[in-house]
């Protein structure tokens, strides 16, 4: 199943060959409840896009297996829901899906893990999470203004020095291998 609302993929502890010990990562269902995991494996998939796709796989107490955001982001896959396909976006390929009887239930497969730096302060606002959508009621009567008079401040944009510029590449292009940054284009 392909949840794009999960943080990460998943494997079912039914699928794996090893002796299952529980491991110490912690993963969480949308209603805070936990999911006991058992380590990670690696998997290579053949899933008719001409390429074969190698993911670490956190294995859980779960009846699907999931192929979460990472994965897609990795792998620069699109869900096109419309059309019923997922969509490689690196080969403009693409491979027929069907819907999952288990689409009503999928909430209840949303993974976060704790090891996220915002995961026990997102805990504490369980309303961001909440699915219900209800508006709520402002309680207080604070208003903010940011007054502004005259023209915006600008400034012609200039050409780097040579210096300046290697080294700015070189950040940038270890930011994007190192997955901190992405390209959009």
């Amino acid at each position: 199943m392909v949840d794009t609302g999960s943080s990460c993929s998943i494997l079912p502890l039914r699928f794996s060959s090893n002796k299952p010990q529980l491991s110490n990562i912690s993963l969480y269902a949308v209603n805070q409840s936990p999911i006991k995991t058992y380590g990670q494996t690696s998997l290579t998939l053949d899933l008719a896009l001409r390429r074969n796709f190698k993911w670490n796989f956190v294995i859980a107490d779960l009846p699907h297996t999931i192929l979460g955001a990472d994965f897609l982001h990795h792998y620069s896959l699109m869900v096109d829901v419309r059309r019923q396909r997922l969509v490689d976006t690196t080969t403009s390929l693409s491979t027929p899906a069907c819907e999952s009887t288990a689409a009503i239930l999928s909430p209840s497969f949303f993974v976060t893990a704790t090891s996220y730096q915002f995961h026990t302060l997102l805990a504490s606002f369980p309303e961001l999470t909440d699915l219900s959508f209800k508006p709520t009621q402002t309680v207080h009567s604070t208003q903010h203004f940011i007054t502004t008079t005259g023209l915006p401040v600008f400034s012609r944009p200039s050409k780097l020095a040579p210096d300046r510029l290697k080294k700015a590449r070189a950040a940038f292009e270890h930011m994007l291998s190192s997955s901190v940054l992405y390209a959009f284009f």
